[in-house]
């Protein structure tokens, strides 16, 4: 799948609730966000890689694998990465199965005991918010970032085309999934 050009994106803006897509366009920068960790064998990588290029970017984790690999998300957060909540188990919010409020809260309660004064932020998976999820963010006070360059890199794609989907839809305030 192709990624997701920023004019479609841009009018989904008014199906989801209110929330962070991009930043200032006036400004030559984009936020790289991270979702679904940390992972063990990915994440110290990718923590090095930012740590020697001296670029901040912000960890989406699933409240699960937060709580297993703890000591990842405290070395993100002590780097000075944002760390905002991506589920307990990285279900849809718009599944009313999935209850939202139990989902979110958990992940509220250990990211404030591995990442005390990160900023309430939240990644919906799969870009997925129901009204329950909606009531959910507003009762927790957590801020939804979104995304305005998706490159679709799920998908089996090798480096080059990762490289060329992001190149084509990157824009100064993007903010990069």
């Amino acid at each position: 799948m192709p990624p997701v050009p920023r004019r479609y994106a841009q009018v989904g803006r008014s199906l989801f609730p209110r929330g962070l897509w991009e930043g200032p366009a006036d400004r030559p920068w984009v936020a790289l966000t991270f979702d679904d960790g940390p992972d063990p064998e990915v994440t110290p990588e990718l923590l090095e890689t930012l740590d020697f290029l001296g670029i901040p970017a912000a960890f989406f984790v699933i409240g699960a694998r937060a709580q297993q690999h703890a000591e990842l998300v405290r070395r993100a957060h002590r780097a000075g990465h944002v760390i905002g909540n991506h589920t307990w188990s990285h279900r849809p919010l718009s599944l009313g199965a999935c209850r939202p409020m139990r989902q979110l809260e958990r992940t509220e309660e250990l990211l404030e005991r591995l990442a005390p004064g990160s900023p309430r932020v939240f990644r919906p998976p799969f870009g997925a918010i129901g009204p329950g999820g909606k009531a959910a963010l507003a009762r927790l006070h957590l801020t939804p970032v979104y995304w305005s360059v998706l490159p679709g890199d799920w998908d089996p794609l090798d480096e080059a085309e990762v490289r060329r989907r992001v190149l084509r839809e990157v824009h100064p305030g993007a903010v990069h999934l």
